[in-house]
């Protein structure tokens, strides 16, 4: 499907992440279909039934972030000629039900590594491209203690009234892209989206020693940074926007390793959108720590934007997302 070309910018659209995410769940099951027909060539068995339930799937409906997850699985254990993988792939999907293709609401709820979901998010995190610390250690990532998430629900409610006031094309976004908020326990990552995964935004748990102001502005910060990434990959679907090689590295805005340009290129997208919900909030307030924040925000993106300047080979579609960066900031 061809998309208005309006669509390539960083400012947020009423109505846009509808187009963008049906687009994106028809490209899925397109995917699925095509690959349980991959499957039963390899295993010479019939999954006709499978495939007539996968091509059936209403893609005018949320899907649960597990069917990309499903998908993934089937995929890379296919690529890597893994065939007891491949069975066991196969194995989950031909149980698959409802609740595991469709998800109509939005919820915060603990990460647990049983979840299909939350688990293929685990082994990227704890792989040898996932997230590490300076000493090259591992991000570890727990559950949290259930107790929690209903203090931690009343400030993420604030975030959907406060980007009401100040950026409903976010708030639109946020309500299209994200089923679940999945809040984790641990050190070094902090916020976590995948298309692996896609719909579930991991953040962990924000520090016991914050107020309540400071807790808001991590919510704040953090929901519209991962909901960006969200939107970003739903408009990559269309166009690359890079087109620097994959393994040369550079300097990044929120890294304190060296970044491909993709995720230069994604850090700067989302900074310029987080410093456009800031410089409306500040005019509404007198907090310092909002001010401070959004100081924070404007000096990453800068950061950011003079390694893209410098550094980035675009697309023509890529070219208007860059100079659309500025616009907000």
């Amino acid at each position: 499907m061809e998309i208005d070309i309006g669509f390539y910018t960083t400012a947020s659209q009423i109505g846009c992440a509808k187009i963008l995410n049906r687009c994106l769940k028809e490209n899925l099951k397109e995917e699925l279909t095509s690959i349980i027909d991959r499957y039963q060539l390899l295993f010479d068995i019939d999954l006709g039934s499978l495939r007539e339930r996968l091509g059936g799937i209403d893609c005018s409906r949320n899907f649960n972030p597990a069917l990309y997850s499903q998908n993934w699985g089937l995929y890379q254990r296919l690529s890597a000629r893994d065939i007891e993988g491949c069975k066991n792939a196969l194995a989950r999907i031909i149980k698959i039900q409802n609740e595991d293709i469709y998800s109509d609401h939005f919820s915060i709820r603990s990460f647990q590594v049983s979840n299909l979901a939350d688990g293929v998010v685990f082994d990227y995190v704890r792989g040898p491209e996932g997230i590490k610390s300076p000493m090259g250690e591992a991000a570890v990532v727990e559950p949290i203690r259930i107790e929690n998430i209903h203090s931690y629900s009343s400030a993420v409610e604030n975030v959907f009234a406060l980007l009401k006031d100040n950026d409903a094309g976010m708030l639109d976004e946020l309500r299209e892209y994200v089923r679940a908020l999945v809040l984790f326990s641990g050190k070094t990552a902090t916020g976590i989206t995948s298309v692996r995964s896609f719909g579930n935004i991991y953040l962990r748990e924000p520090r016991v020693d914050m107020n309540e102001m400071g807790r808001l502005i991590y919510f704040v910060e953090h929901i519209v940074h991962e909901t960006s990434h969200l939107h970003l990959n739903a408009l990559m679907l269309h166009d690359p926007l890079i087109l620097n090689d994959p393994q040369a590295r550079f300097s990044a805005p929120l890294r304190q390793d060296l970044r491909p340009m993709y995720g230069i290129f994604h850090a700067v997208f989302v900074l310029s959108r987080i410093a456009r919900v800031f410089k409306r909030w500040v005019k509404t307030s007198d907090s310092e720590q909002i001010h401070s924040k959004y100081k924070d925000v404007l000096s990453q993106y800068q950061h950011g934007m003079h390694t893209v300047l410098k550094h980035a080979q675009l697309t023509e579609k890529g070219k208007l997302v860059f100079t659309s960066f500025a616009s907000g900031t």
